[in-house]
């Protein structure tokens, strides 16, 4: 028996509708309207970055305090995201947005990950989380 798949909306809308992602988290409404629109898009996207080993595991917050892209040195806190990762030449770096593009070898296990700036509580002090390229299977370390 085969299984049909859902209709899936054109990926370019779909990418281009995520460019506003911060703009829809803070409005309720327009944040259900994209999730309904797109639920399964939204799961079929989540489910294949998963078989790549690109999302899951378990929540991180990265053990240190960096500042500075390790290659061109910028203020990480100005992207809102590094990655600890694979350098084309196969050294590792935290790498800001523009040097991930450049010289990163990707979003993964065993490859880079990819953390976020997320404020604490009190408000004064960043710490970064984990939010993909995780390890895929904590339970067997």
């Amino acid at each position: 028996m085969q299984h049909r798949k859902p209709a899936l909306s054109a990926f370019g809308e779909f990418a281009e509708a995520l460019q506003d992602s911060e703009a829809l988290a803070r409005d309720p409404a327009r944040r259900a309207a994209f999730l309904e629109k797109y639920k399964f898009d939204i799961f079929y996207f989540a489910i294949r970055l998963n078989d790549l080993m690109v999302t899951g595991g378990h929540c991180e917050v990265y053990p240190g305090d960096p500042e500075s892209c390790d290659l061109c040195g910028t203020d990480l806190l100005e992207g809102g995201f590094f990655v600890d990762g694979a350098t084309k030449d196969g050294s590792w770096a935290n790498m800001c947005p523009g040097c991930t593009a450049k010289h990163g070898r990707g979003i993964g296990w065993g490859v880079g990950q990819f953390y976020r700036a997320q404020g604490t509580a009190d408000g004064q002090k960043t710490r970064w989380v984990l939010i993909a390229g995780g390890n895929p299977f904590p339970e067997e370390d």
